[in-house]
Parts: C-alpha cells; sequence; structure tokens
C-alpha cells in the first residue's frame, strides 16, 4: 500500500514538473501544455481526487478549443476523458451531454464509418445504459430481490413492464441499444474481430436488450458473443469416439456425462466450493507457479476463455427461457455442462450445471428424456455438493489448527487478523456447497415426483429442507463469530 502511495506522489511530482516545463518551454497556444494537464488530470481521476482533475480537464479543453477549434481530435478526445471523470462522479447526465457532442466532432473529424466513432458510440451507449439502471434501480422496490430459480421470468416481466410504460428510461434504452449495433457493426464490417472489445460490446447490448424487455434479441446478441469466443480445442483434449454423435440433443450424449463422472481431473487443483471465476482465476495461479508441471500459456488461455463462455452460456439460459425457447435453453445447458466437465472436472459448479439441466428437462413441456435422465442428473449433483461440503468441513477443522498456529507465532493481533480471513473464507465454502446440495435433493424431488414416485421426492425434499436449514443457521452463527472476530482485531 505505501509503496503503491509513493509512486502515486512520485508521477503526480513529475507529472506537476512536465507541465512547468510545457508552460516555461512552449508557447501559450501550443498542445503540450493542454496535453500535460491531461496527463496529470488522469492522474487524478484514477486516485479518485475529482475535483482537482476536474479543474485541469477544463482548463485543458478550454485552452484547446481557444487555440485549435472544437474540430479537433485532441478536443473531442478531452471532451470524452471529462466525461469519463463525470461517469466515475455518477454525474451521467452530464456526462451523458458531454459524449454527444463528442461523438458529432469524431463522426466529423474520422466518418461514421471508423474505429473512433465506434469506440465513442460504445463509451455514451455504456453510460446511458447505467444510467437507466440507476433509474430503474432506484423505482424498484424490495420485491425484485428474487430468489434463484423461478424468478427469472419475473423480472423479465417487470422489465418489459418498464419498457411498455415508457419515458427517458426507454429512450435511454433504445438509444443505447442503437449506438451498441453501429459500433459492432463498424467493426464487423472491418473485417476483423480480434483484439477489438466487440464481445465485450455484445454483453453490453444484450443487457441493454434485457432491460428492454427484448429477450429474443438478447439471444441473438448472446449466441454471437459466444460465436466470438469461440475456445481453440487443446491438443490434449480427448475427441469424441468414431461414429458418435455430436448433436448435444441426444439423450446418448448426455449419458456420457452421467455415472460414472469423468476421472481426468483439471490441469491444476481448484476449490470444489467455488463459482465460476474464483475457479479460472485458481486454475491459472495454480498452474502458472513455475512448477515442473504448469499448464503452458495457450491453455491457461483456453481454460479462462472457457470459464467466461461458460458464465456467458448461463446468461443466455436466461435469455432463451425469458424469449419463451425453452429448447433452445436445455441445448444451451447441456453445452455449458459439457464444457465445465471438460474444464472441471468435479466442481461444484458443475454440479450446478446438473442441476440446472435437470430442472430444465422437466420443465414444461417435458424432455420425452427426463423421466431418465433428471434423476441421473441430479443424483451427479448431490455427490459433488456433498463431497464439497465434506471437504470444507474437514478445511474447516484444519484452519482451526492454523489459526492456533499463527496466533502463537504472529501474535494476537495477526492471528486474529488471520483468524478472521480463514473463517470468512470456510464459511463462504460451507454454505456454498450446503446450498447447493439442497437445490441438487429439490431437482431430485422434482424428478421423483414427474416419475411418481411420491415417497422418493417428499424423502428429498425433507432433505433439500433440512440442508437448507443448517446452511440459514450456520450463516447467521458464522456472521456473528465473524463480527465478534471484527470487534477484537
Amino acid at each position: 500500500m505505501c509503496c503503491c502511495a509513493c509512486r502515486y506522489n512520485d508521477a503526480e511530482r513529475w507529472f506537476k514538473e512536465a507541465l512547468e516545463e510545457a508552460k516555461l518551454g512552449f508557447p501559450p497556444g501550443d498542445p503540450h501544455i493542454p496535453a500535460a494537464m491531461h496527463c496529470m488530470a488522469e492522474l487524478y481521476r484514477n486516485t479518485r481526487r475529482y475535483s482537482e482533475a476536474e479543474q485541469l480537464y477544463k482548463e485543458a479543453i478550454d485552452l484547446l478549443h481557444d487555440h485549435l477549434g472544437e474540430k479537433h481530435w485532441m478536443y473531442a478526445g478531452a471532451l470524452c476523458s471529462l466525461a469519463s471523470l463525470y461517469e466515475a462522479q455518477g454525474k451521467q447526465q452530464q456526462a451523458v451531454s458531454i459524449l454527444e457532442t463528442a461523438l458529432e466532432l469524431r463522426r466529423q473529424l474520422f466518418s461514421d464509418a471508423s474505429f473512433v466513432y465506434a469506440d465513442t458510440a460504445s463509451l455514451l451507449a455504456g453510460v446511458l445504459l447505467k444510467q437507466c439502471n440507476a433509474s430503474q434501480d432506484s423505482s424498484s422496490n424490495s420485491s425484485d430481490q428474487d430468489s434463484a430459480g423461478n424468478s427469472s421470468s419475473r423480472r423479465w416481466f417487470r422489465r418489459k413492464q418498464r419498457a411498455q410504460e415508457g419515458g427517458a428510461g426507454t429512450a435511454g434504452l433504445e438509444r443505447a441499444i442503437q449506438l451498441y449495433s453501429t459500433a459492432i457493426k463498424i467493426v464487423e464490417d472491418a473485417g476483423s474481430i480480434e483484439g477489438t472489445p466487440v464481445v465485450s460490446w455484445l454483453l453490453d447490448l444484450a443487457t441493454a436488450q434485457q432491460a428492454a424487455g427484448r429477450p429474443a434479441d438478447a439471444v441473438v446478441s448472446l449466441h454471437k458473443a459466444l460465436e466470438y469466443m469461440a475456445v481453440p480445442q487443446a491438443t490434449a483434449t480427448p475427441t469424441a469416439a468414431p461414429g458418435s454423435s455430436t448433436s448435444s440433443s441426444k439423450a446418448s450424449d448426455l449419458r456420457q456425462g452421467m455415472q460414472p463422472l469423468p476421472s481426468a481431473t483439471p490441469p491444476a487443483a481448484v476449490n470444489e466450493a467455488s463459482d465460476v471465476p474464483e475457479a479460472s482465476t485458481n486454475i491459472i495461479e495454480n498452474s502458472s507457479n513455475g512448477s515442473s508441471d504448469a499448464v503452458p500459456a495457450a491453455e491457461l488461455i483456453r481454460q479462462k476463455l472457457a470459464a467466461q463462455a461458460s458464465e456467458v452460456s448461463e446468461w443466455l439460459i436466461d435469455a432463451q427461457l425469458a424469449a419463451g425457447d425453452v429448447a433452445g435453453a436445455r441445448q444451451t445447458a447441456r453445452q455449458a455442462l459439457e464444457a465445465r466437465m471438460n474444464l472441471l472436472g468435479r466442481h461444484l459448479v458443475v454440479a450446478k450445471s446438473y442441476t440446472r439441466l435437470a430442472q430444465l428437462l422437466l420443465q414444461n413441456p417435458p424432455d420425452p428424456e427426463a423421466g431418465v435422465l433428471a434423476p441421473q442428473l441430479a443424483s451427479n449433483a448431490e455427490s459433488i455438493a456433498q463431497a464439497a461440503l465434506e471437504n470444507a468441513q474437514r478445511a474447516t477443522l484444519w484452519s482451526g489448527m492454523l489459526r492456533g498456529t499463527f496466533s502463537f507465532l504472529s501474535g494476537s493481533s495477526k492471528g486474529s487478523t488471520v483468524k478472521a480471513s480463514l473463517d470468512a473464507e470456510r464459511s463462504l465454502q460451507r454454505l456454498t456447497a450446503a446450498i447447493q446440495l439442497g437445490h441438487a435433493y429439490m431437482a431430485r424431488a422434482a424428478a421423483e415426483q414427474f416419475n411418481n414416485h411420491y415417497s422418493a421426492a417428499e424423502s428429498a425434499l425433507r432433505k433439500a429442507v433440512e440442508n437448507l436449514r443448517w446452511a440459514v443457521r450456520t450463516g447467521d452463527a458464522d456472521i456473528k463469530r465473524l463480527g465478534d472476530s471484527d470487534a477484537e482485531v
């Protein structure tokens, strides 16, 4: 922390010296002066010294306007920087006004088919989307905070209802959609997607389309994003057996992922009680520690892309369900499950995928193979979640021994800090595993009820309630204990 502060102080000192030298060495209208101001303003913005940054940005903009005129690329760039400052401060309307001006200037300077224009359009669209989201959040009541599972349709219904009501928010969303679409088309027409932020723009476009109550359009955008995120196959990845079907809609394809689970493990150990982002991070960090069995850089990139694509797939499933495409959601869920199994092995997030697919197969209209596949999927989810919960429980015992060791070796203050950190991590692992196990039992209950096995369905539901109640009790106790630990520290 001190090192970073010292570097920022050094940078500020050098920028001040550069600005003074620019003022002494160049005539008043020379662009080196506003350029030096801009650099110093950027430092202030990044260190959240917003008032000082705003003053320098405005001084630079005034100098550029007076000596170079409005139709100069430096002036348009300075406007975008000031807009970014206002966005960081939550002054969305001021940012929108400035970016509209900058967008028109860049259209005149570079044409409306240039990447500079596309980049500015995406910046403006992002601010408009953020402005609309803030407006919707402030108008939402506590009922918007639905639980996972069947809350998706209710959220989509409210978004569509708000879009139909009209108003400035809807106009802003439509403008954001138009701007994102324009930016994406510019880059696509240029013929080179690699190295551009098109995937990010597509995800933002899908967000805007969702908020506007247009799930079918969001599905198209997410499909395109996944297409651009296509993960290259690893050379060591086993290929399908000759003659095997490539259609993920076939029940036989899914049975390859049923019991027994794949024996192949991911390239590096991962935490079974974490979620996708943490999992991908752990794989990359644990595999690049300089050991002899470290995964090559190309494989790490492939794994990271696969993890990101997996997250987008979950989003796509929600969009497909909101658009009424249950069959498409099932196909996406199958593909996501297969990708996660290949990437993570017996990871807890794979259990989540098993549970999700089981629920989708049972959803009306039920899949023809639901009666056979759903119980097997739920059973696989139970197996992984139960193992993760047991591992988390054992890890809690070991963390207690580590806490005592740290307290003895490092003194009470540092030991308390380590204790709180370990407690928080282990608590999250236990709760995540217990909740996922409860969801797996719920999926099992639904599958048994679908097959008219009512006694087995009741037993699974009781187990689900038991696990979820245990998670609530344990969570409350952990929160109280962690609060006491913070007070001690």
